[in-house]
Formats: C-alpha cells, sequence, structure tokens
C-alpha cells in the first residue's frame, strides 16, 4: 500500500528521468516497473465514466472501455510524477497524439 524509492521510479526517488527495466525488485507476481517509471500507453479509450458502467457482481476480465473517444488512457505513473501516483491502478487520459518524456509503452513477450 506504500511504496518507496527502493521500490519503484518516482519523483522522489530523484533520478530524474527513467530507468531501465529491471533496476527495482519485482512485485508478488514477478513483474517489474508496473508503478513509476514511466506511464504506459494502453489501447482503451479514455472515458470518465467507464467504470461505473461495469458488472456489480465483480470487476470485468480486461474491459476496455468505450468504442471511441477523444483521448487514450496511460496508467503507472512515472519518474515525474509523486509516490502517490506511482501505482499500477493510476488512470489518466492522454491525446492520442502526443507524446512526453515520462510516458511510454511495455513490450510483451510470451514464453
Amino acid at each position: 500500500n506504500r511504496i518507496s524509492p527502493k521500490e519503484a521510479n518516482y519523483a522522489t526517488s530523484k533520478l530524474g528521468g527513467s530507468s531501465s527495466v529491471g533496476s527495482y525488485p519485482p512485485t508478488g507476481f514477478g513483474l517489474h516497473d508496473m508503478a513509476g517509471n514511466v506511464e504506459e500507453w494502453v489501447a482503451d479509450w479514455y472515458h470518465e465514466d467507464s467504470y461505473s458502467t461495469l458488472n456489480s457482481e465483480g470487476p470485468a476480465t480486461d474491459p476496455t472501455g468505450p468504442d471511441d473517444g477523444d483521448f487514450r488512457v496511460v496508467r503507472g505513473g512515472s519518474w515525474g510524477g509523486g509516490r502517490d501516483l506511482a501505482r499500477c491502478a493510476l488512470r489518466l487520459r492522454f491525446l492520442p497524439f502526443s507524446r512526453d518524456l515520462d510516458v511510454g509503452f511495455r513490450c510483451v513477450r510470451t514464453k
């Protein structure tokens, strides 16, 4: 519930930029850099009420959000934000044609 500069790259870490993947210990799921470092582009379109339409019986598996919109979702906080923003559940809006030093994407491979 609380993260420290030894666990993720965010503003208080004072690195002033992104760090290499794996520079911090993995989560309990074995994942690296899910919080902090760079905000991650995701494929979902942003709508502020997206989650209010989900089934009340529990979370949907990989909810995709609306079919279109003006903004895309970025997640995870970054080296430029504070500790309270360095969490994988963070969900912000970003114009699809925009770019920033603390926004990136995650490459995934299967075993």
